[in-house]
């Protein structure tokens, strides 16, 4: 499952393109499935031994971003609430 969503994130471009038309001030699905997809493949690859496949680089921008862009309260949303940040 998660082999296919990765190839489906490269043919649409990649990751930080996909983020790029997303929204900045309000929710938005595509960023939280991409978040969702890098946080299970980062760790897939530790059981691996692979390179994650959608962050690409050491601290992808477009994966690090959403803290300037996201100063509520309440984030349920968030990778970090998701995994317990």
């Amino acid at each position: 499952m998660l082999t296919g969503a990765v190839r489906l994130v490269d043919r649409s471009g990649g990751a930080d393109k996909l983020v790029a038309r997303c929204p900045k001030d309000q929710f938005s699905p595509t960023r939280f499935v991409l978040e969702q997809l890098a946080v299970r493949d980062v760790v897939a690859c530790m059981t691996l031994g692979r390179r994650p496949s959608i962050i690409k680089q050491p601290f992808e921008p477009w994966f690090f971003e959403i803290e300037r862009h996201s100063a509520r309260e309440v984030e349920w949303e968030s990778v970090e609430r998701q995994f317990g940040g």
